[in-house]
């Protein structure tokens, strides 16, 4: 059974220091404990931060970095740590087309089966249609750089075109 109860503090600050920086920062302390007997609570600290660079108005650059306890699809591991961290560029070609450059890394601890650690570079373009419509084109690559005994690591390329609605 997977039936669990999460529990977390955290505190920090959301500050934009002259326009051109800004900077979001949250640190505490995150528990999961399970209901199936035997099954060893997660815990440990927890952080989400981001520091944003805008170094023009058509350019954004941002470094992020978060921990988190996440759901796991597999039928032995009912939760895992995440650790991950990225750095994002977007750029406003057009007033109506943006761009985004990404480099992220993640590294996910099963506490029944060992560590996964992924690379990931994300493209993406962003055409705004209208207010409430958008196209958007991604691409993006997953390289698994680690991985247990007896899982095989490997690459992944995905390409997704999609038209988004919003009210």
């Amino acid at each position: 059974g997977g039936d669990s109860f999460t529990w977390e503090v955290q505190g920090g600050f959301d500050y934009d220091f002259d326009g051109l920086w800004q900077a979001r920062l949250l640190v505490g302390y995150r528990q999961r404990d399970y209901e199936e007997p035997g099954r060893k609570s997660l815990t440990g600290p927890a952080f989400e931060g981001q520091l944003m660079w805008m170094p023009t108005q058509l350019i954004t650059t941002t470094l992020a970095a978060q921990r988190t306890i996440e759901e796991s699809i597999r039928q032995d591991n009912v939760s895992y740590t995440r650790t991950a961290a990225s750095l994002t560029v977007d750029y406003e070609m057009w007033r109506n087309l943006i761009l985004t450059g990404s480099l992220r890394a993640e590294h996910r601890d099963y506490p029944q089966e060992g560590t996964v650690t992924d690379g990931i570079i994300f493209v993406g373009a962003q055409l705004l249609l209208s207010r409430h419509m958008a196209l958007t084109a991604d691409y993006q690559h997953t390289e698994r750089l680690s991985a247990p005994d007896g899982y095989r690591e490997y690459g992944i390329n995905q390409v997704a075109v999609r038209l988004r609605f919003a009210l």
